[in-house]
C-alpha cells in the first residue's frame, strides 16, 4: 500500500552490523558455516543469485541459524568486535538490531505435482513478538528450519528476514532473503542404535547382538545410545511388553 511505503522504506544499510552463521559443529554440506556476514549475504545463499546454491544434506532434519551485531564470538575477527563494544570505532546502529518478520517456504526443484518438503519455523516473530539482536550478547539469538521430507529428491529454501533498529512495526526496514538447497532421502539410515559396544539398529553383522537372543536379558536396566551422522527430531521413545509381570 502507499501507507507502507511511506514509513516502511527498505533500507540496504540497517542490516550492515548482521552476522548470521550456523551451529560450527554442524555446517551446511557445501557452503560452510557463515550464512551473512557484515550485513551481505555470503555466496551460495543470496536469493538473487543463479544456479550456484550452498547444499543442506540428506542427513539434516533442521538448520539451527545464530544472529550477531558484527562477528560471531567464535570467529577470529572478534577482537574488533570487542573493540567497537569498549568504543573503538563502534558503527552507527551496532548496539542491537530488531527481526520484525521472518518466513520460509520450500519449493520442489523438479515440480511433478507430488509434495517432496515442507518447512517451518521453530519461531516465527511478527509484530508484538519480536526478536532483538543485541551487540555482546552472552548467547546468540536464533532461528531453526525445520524439514520435512515426504520423499526423495532436492528442493530449494527460500528464508526471508525484516530487520530494522526499532521494535516499531513502522520503522524503516531492511530484507535479508537466504535461499539453499535442501536434499531430502526417507527412512532412518543416518539413525544408529547401540546397546554397550553393540549396534542393534541397523544390524551390521550376521551375528545377532545379546540383547536380540531369544533368551532375553539378564540386566535391570538397558541403556540404548542413540547416534546420528547429522542432526535428527525424534519423537519421545516409548516402551512396551507382552509380559503382564513386566513394567
Amino acid at each position: 500500500s502507499n501507507q507502507s511505503k511511506v514509513h516502511q522504506v527498505s533500507s540496504s544499510n540497517l542490516a550492515a552490523t548482521l552476522a548470521m552463521n550456523t551451529e560450527s559443529s554442524l555446517p551446511f554440506a557445501t557452503g560452510g558455516y557463515a550464512v551473512v556476514k557484515d550485513g551481505a549475504v555470503v555466496s551460495g545463499f543470496d536469493c538473487s543469485e543463479g544456479s550456484s546454491r550452498a547444499e543442506e544434506g540428506a542427513h539434516m532434519a533442521y538448520r539451527r541459524l545464530e544472529f550477531f551485531i558484527g562477528a560471531d564470538p567464535a570467529s577470529d575477527s572478534w577482537f574488533g568486535t570487542l573493540g567497537q563494544l569498549m568504543g573503538e570505532d563502534t558503527p552507527e546502529g551496532a548496539g542491537s538490531l530488531w527481526i520484525q518478520e521472518a518466513m520460509v517456504a520450500g519449493k520442489a526443484e523438479l515440480e511433478n505435482g507430488m509434495p517432496l518438503l515442507a518447512v517451518a519455523l521453530d519461531r516465527d516473530p511478527q509484530p508484538g513478538e519480536l526478536m532483538e539482536v543485541t551487540a555482546g550478547a552472552e548467547s546468540p539469538e536464533t532461528i531453526t528450519v525445520l524439514y520435512d521430507c515426504w520423499r526423495a529428491g532436492s528442493a530449494f529454501v527460500e528464508l526471508r528476514l525484516k530487520v530494522a533498529r526499532s521494535p516499531d512495526e513502522l520503522a524503516e526496514y531492511s530484507e535479508v532473503c537466504l535461499k539453499w538447497k535442501k536434499v531430502c532421502a526417507t527412512g532412518f539410515s543416518d539413525l544408529r542404535v547401540k546397546h554397550q559396544d553393540e549396534q542393534v539398529f541397523p544390524l551390521d553383522s550376521e551375528k545377532s547382538p545379546g540383547l536380540l537372543d531369544p533368551e532375553g536379558v539378564i540386566e535391570g536396566v538397558t541403556k540404548l545410545q542413540l547416534e546420528s551422522v547429522g542432526a535428527m527430531r525424534l519423537r519421545p521413545p516409548t516402551v512396551s511388553s507382552e509380559q503382564k509381570l513386566l513394567k
